[in-house]
């Protein structure tokens, strides 16, 4: 229980809204309230006057607050809080719990009586207490403390503005709470989880553990022989083994071999009793004492998550084999987020634009002048948009100046075309302009391509993010995709599955196996040269240059081959296949990178095609839901789809996604609290690193929260990364996916050495790539040389001021490390900066270089100045654990991996905190090179590596601050920047 006091009659500033309420406010009205406070006076009253008026509908503020230039409210300080109990189940009695924990007061909120007891707590302390820190964390050991006594308490304490309610009831005006006492229970609280989190055991293994991971532990055991010692040891992993072979996790045979391991044959297996208190856990535990860490980490999880959506199918017309528009008006009537999983070719989007088609004809008779009904259809990209607006005449939103596009859609309106099809980007800006047109408006929203939101989340992260609040304010929301395995389906309320369509429309699906990567290219060549002769052929190829190169080499051997990439979009080969849907009948080969890969349809005349797709360390092309998508790019029926493939010799390893998406959501869930629970947390100092991003946390309205979407989008990323190194795994999920066997593979290597002349025209192309190659490096070393000449201050104008053609003419004339460097620094470096360093950048990778560690340095240093719970802070704490020692990459690799199991995250999220603050140094010995951690990042360190002056990295840092930094990230900037002045001038 707090420790209390009783005062006389004391005041608190508050601020009080004018409006007094007899429902729940929502939405804008919220909105509105909150502009009023910031316009009011604080005043000064006492607590029961408080409660009194929030009982009777007033939004209260009980604390002392102020606005900044921002138009945010800023904690001054606070001698007063609330705390909501949202008790469904009536678990509690309101009065005894304010009389226990010597409230002052309740206030009963509007939903009491409806959703259980609702109700608010009222406290004062016996000071105004200035350090929000402070405050913030006697809230939260009352809010403890109410939690360990079994009232169900809100997680986020109400502090401003706190909403009116129905009524209220006054329990002891006295009643204060002790300042000193509650701070002194925060601050020992606060080591105590700090204890807690230093001494973490990794976290046990809640999902089924393969059969090769329990081998590996006990192998990390070793034989336990009788008469050691060690009987209790021995029993728990044995009885362990036992009660996860009764459980059905592993078969007698394997659970044999694997008490054999500990036992060295020494007693029988089948000589065990009935397992009963012993678990794997003690298995895991035992390995993990022996230096056991897993290899694997979430591919193998094989959690299923539970279903919170329904399911339905839809069987389409045997004859067509096509969706039809009856089905989607179904649909489009349902006020529900569906997801429907209908195969590519299946019709969808002429099926939905026929159905708003027709729902609009209706519409319009029947509302006209009233209610006005618009159809969005969202496409990820301009070519769909052309696309569908060419074929169904519907109005188009895509690129252009707001104005004119407003201009558009109401002179669209005035003539009753309310079907708009617009890219991902324009969809929260249609959806405002339907809804500020007139109140009577409505919306319905159908997304296609939905799987592209996980791929594309990192590059179009706010035009996805906006586009999505358009849906949730939508009168109904549907979600297109042909390939749905990347999709959290959770998202939905239905998923309905389209069947009875054909699969992709291939007669042949084989693989091309490759040896060295070097070789590669060559091989290609001359697989695609020999396969030409019998069918046109369309290269997935997802490298510019590389295609470039391909392209060069199939002209040399007389093969007519085309380019398309996101550079060709004003070509008329371009403008062809988006509009007419056909490739030229004089190119044999049509090499394109994933440009076209999801919606462009092509309509070819005959089946004398073959698709090949490119998988290679040059060719990122690793996500069996995208290969699916390209396999339908040619709509009729052809001879083959192929992959081009690096020989794997590896077993196939699988991995499982969704297991990995749920692990890793739960994680994110575990976080948030555990920032919640900090007694210091404030949301104003805290910032997102390296972990908060991997686990999707970002702020809304004062409150921290995580997006699923940004987690799928990193589990999916991750899973791409596992099959670039197991790809027998990557080629048995595209069978699944395809719903087909492979019907043969070929050594592409072997079969070209076997073949006498082909070797010999193989090694001539081998030859002209390294050749090409070569070219193309004493190229960009010319260019490297004609910087100084290249760039000018016009030039710097033009990045400056977005001239995008004489940018893109740099761009041609200049080495592309060079040019990256540029396009990386232009707004935060001055021009005779970049000009004097730019000749030190030597390679593309250095390019980002200063970028990067001037934001990581910020963040050190907003770490220093404000010390607040950080995940990303605290991993790199125990990586500065090692600074000074020489290690190998794969002693690195260990340590990574053992901090990664301490806290729960993954070995790659930890190797990326190392390397983004990070301050290393190379040792090498005749045999090994070291790695040294020498630190964190320093100002010094961040000057030398990029060639700049102190006093040009400070108004570097500085410039950066004035556009990316907030005000408490400038206010630590400023405290350094001071501290190195002072430093300089005590020198001086």
């Amino acid at each position: 229980m707090p420790v209390t006091t009783e005062t006389n009659l004391k005041n608190h500033s508050v601020i009080i809204d004018d409006i007094a309420y007899r429902e729940q406010p929502q939405g804008d009205e919220m909105a509105r309230i909150t502009k009023r406070l910031k316009q009011k006076l604080i005043t000064q009253m006492p607590a029961k006057r408080v409660i009194e008026l929030s009982g009777n509908g007033h939004t209260v503020i009980p604390t002392r607050l102020t606005v900044d230039e921002n138009n945010r409210f800023i904690f001054e300080s606070g001698s007063m809080f609330a705390i909501d109990v949202d008790d469904d189940h009536e678990q509690t009695n309101p009065q005894d719990v304010a009389t226990r924990f010597n409230a002052v007061g309740l206030v009963y909120t509007f939903s009491h009586g409806i959703k259980g007891n609702r109700y608010r707590l009222f406290f004062q302390l016996e000071r105004p207490e200035p350090s929000e820190a402070y405050f913030n964390a006697m809230l939260g050991v009352i809010r403890k403390e109410l939690r360990a006594e079994g009232v169900p308490v809100d997680k986020t304490a109400i502090n401003v503005p706190v909403r009116g309610g129905s009524n209220y009831w006054i329990h002891n005006e006295h009643a204060t709470l002790n300042n000193d006492q509650l701070i002194q229970t925060a601050k020992q609280r606060s080591e105590e989880q700090q204890k807690q989190r230093s001494t973490l055991e990794p976290n046990q293994l809640s999902s089924q553990i393969p059969f090769e991971e329990l081998r590996r532990m006990c192998e990390a055991i070793g034989h336990i022989p009788s008469g050691s010692g060690e009987g209790d040891k021995w029993s728990a992993v044995v009885y362990g083994i036992k009660s996860y072979e009764q459980e059905g996790y592993i078969t007698p045979v394997e659970a044999e071999e694997l008490h054999d391991i500990i036992s060295g044959g020494e007693t029988p297996y089948a000589a065990l009793k009935t397992a009963t208190k012993a678990t794997i856990g003690s298995v895991i535990h035992y390995a993990r004492e022996s230096g056991y860490s897993p290899k694997i980490l979430y591919f193998h999880n094989t959690t299923q998550p539970e279903k919170t959506y329904t399911e339905s199918r839809i069987n389409v017309d045997r004859d067509t084999q096509k969706l039809q528009p009856e089905n989607a008006i179904d649909l489009l009537q349902k006020k529900n987020r569906i997801l429907v999983d209908s195969p590519t070719g299946s019709g969808k989007t002429t099926s939905f634009i026929e159905a708003m088609k027709a729902k609009e004809s209706e519409n319009t008779s029947r509302h006209e002048g009233k209610f006005k009904q618009f159809y969005i259809f969202a496409v990820p990209t301009n070519a769909l948009v052309d696309q569908v607006a060419y074929h169904h005449d519907v109005l188009k939103i895509q690129g252009q100046k707001d104005e004119r596009l407003f201009r558009k859609f109401i002179e669209a309106d005035r003539n009753h075309k309310r079907i708009i099809v617009a890219t991902y980007d324009k969809i929260e800006w249609l959806a405002s302009v339907i809804e500020r047109n007139s109140a009577f408006n409505q919306f319905s929203i159908v997304v296609d391509e939905y799987h592209k939101l996980v791929f594309d989340l990192n590059y179009r992260n706010r035009a996805i993010k906006s586009m999505l609040e358009a849906t949730r304010r939508a009168r109904t929301f549907i979600a297109l995709s042909g390939t749905t395995n990347d999709i959290d389906k959770n998202e939905f309320d239905e998923v309905v599955k389209v069947t009875g369509c054909n699969g992709s429309p291939n007669r042949d699906l084989v693989i091309y196996e490759y040896e060295k990567n070097k070789q590669s290219l060559a091989e290609l060549a001359t697989i695609v040269k020999n396969r030409s002769e019998h069918n046109r052929l369309l290269i997935f190829l997802q490298n510019m240059e590389q295609g470039e190169l391909l392209k060069r080499l199939l002209k040399q051997e007389g093969v007519k081959s085309d380019i398309v990439n996101r550079h060709h979009k004003g070509k008329p080969i371009y403008q062809g296949i988006s509009n007419e849907e056909q490739i030229p009948d004089e190119i044999d080969v049509l090499i394109s990178t994933s440009v076209i890969a999801d919606g462009v349809n092509l309509q070819n005349t005959n089946s004398h095609w073959e698709v090949i797709t490119v998988c290679s360390n040059y060719s990122d092309f690793y996500n069996a839901s995208m290969i699916k998508q390209i396999s339908n790019r040619l709509r009729n029926l052809y001879d083959r789809f192929s992959l081009f493939i690096q020989k794997d010799e590896r077993e196939p390893k699988q991995y499982n996604l969704e297991g990995a998406y749920h692990s890793a959501l739960q994680r994110a869930k575990d976080l948030v609290d555990e920032f919640r629970e900090d007694p210091f947390f404030n949301i104003a100092l805290h910032r997102n690193s390296v972990i908060e991003r991997y686990y999707g946390l970002y702020t809304k309205e004062d409150t921290l929260h995580y997006d699923p979407l940004t987690i799928r989008h990193f589990a999916v990323k991750s899973k791409d990364n596992f099959y670039k190194k197991y790809r027998n795994g990557f080629i048995k999920e595209v069978e699944e996916v395809f719903e087909r066997n492979i019907s043969g593979t070929f050594n592409v290597s072997e079969l070209l050495r076997q073949d006498t002349d082909i070797a010999t025209e193989l090694a001539q192309l081998e030859q002209q790539v390294e050749d090409e190659a070569e070219d193309e490096k004493r190229l960009e070393e010319l260019k490297s040389l004609s910087i100084d000449e290249l760039f000018t201050k016009d030039v710097y104008s033009a990045f400056l001021n977005d001239d995008r053609k004489q940018v893109d003419e740099f761009k041609s004339v200049a080495s592309q490390h060079h040019f990256a460097y540029v396009n990386a620094t232009y707004d935060i470096l001055p021009y005779q900066s970049i000009k004097r360093t730019i000749s030190s950048i030597t390679r593309k990778a250095e390019a980002k270089r200063l970028r990067k560690q001037v934001k990581a340095l910020i963040t050190l240093w907003h770490w220093k100045h404000y010390h607040r719970f950080n995940k990303t802070k605290e991993v790199f704490k125990e990586l500065l654990a090692f600074s000074g020692v020489p290690l190998t990459n794969d002693d690195w690799d260990d340590v990574f991996q053992r901090i990664g199991d301490k806290y729960n995250f993954k070995k790659n999220e930890v190797k990326t905190v190392f390397k983004e603050f990070g301050m290393t140094n190379q040792k090498r010995s005749k045999k090994e090179r070291f790695k040294v951690l020498l630190g964190g990042l320093t100002f010094e360190r961040v000057a030398e590596e990029n060639n700049l002056s102190h006093d040009e990295l400070k108004q570097v840092i500085r410039t950066y601050a004035t556009f990316y930094a907030d005000r408490y990230e400038q206010l630590a900037i400023d405290k350094e920047l001071q501290k190195m002045e002072l430093e300089k001038n005590v020198e001086v």
